[in-house]
């Protein structure tokens, strides 16, 4: 993306529809880790009208450079085209004159960081299983030509606290 069309980048909803008419956002922070040198905010919303859950990004327009607004733009073009079960899926973006909101699938089981520290042992079978999605996720960027920059398994985490 160049800096010429940021202003072309369309979003999700068909109307001009407010952030505030769509979702609500908690007053809780949750701990997502950052998006490289980019400061978000990032926080637990609902759907008003389905009620179901999402983590919302929210980016501060006014603390953005021109370089941020092409890294953000980037991240919405990658994630539109990502679709596949270990990739943490875009739902919905928005933006607003002070804001940009992204709108993501609600993953709740943690980092893998954090599991990986709090086992005593991590056999063999379990890495084994933890590279093969990884490296399905990897695939399906590289297939799609998206170059993930930062794979951190503190970046990376669980569906759910279930999840393996």
């Amino acid at each position: 993306v160049t800096r010429g069309e940021l202003n072309n980048v369309p979003s999700f909803m068909p109307f001009a529809s407010l952030f505030k008419n769509v979702y609500e956002v908690g007053d809780d922070e949750l701990d997502m880790g950052r998006n490289g040198a980019l400061s978000s905010t990032t926080k637990r919303g609902t759907q008003i009208k389905t009620r179901d859950t999402f983590i919302i990004k929210i980016y501060d327009k006014t603390k953005l450079t021109s370089d941020d607004e092409l890294e953000i733009i980037n991240e919405i073009k990658a994630l539109r085209i990502l679709r596949h079960d270990r990739i943490l899926q875009l739902n919905d973006f928005f933006d607003e004159p002070k804001h940009r909101f992204l709108v993501m699938e609600m993953v709740e089981g943690g980092e893998l960081f954090d599991r990986i520290v709090a086992k005593e042992v991590y056999n063999e079978k379990e890495g084994r299983e933890t590279c093969k999605h990884i490296l399905e996720g990897v695939q399906h960027c590289h297939q799609r030509k998206v170059a993930h920059r930062e794979l951190k398994v503190s970046f990376m985490t669980y569906q759910s606290c279930l999840s393996y």
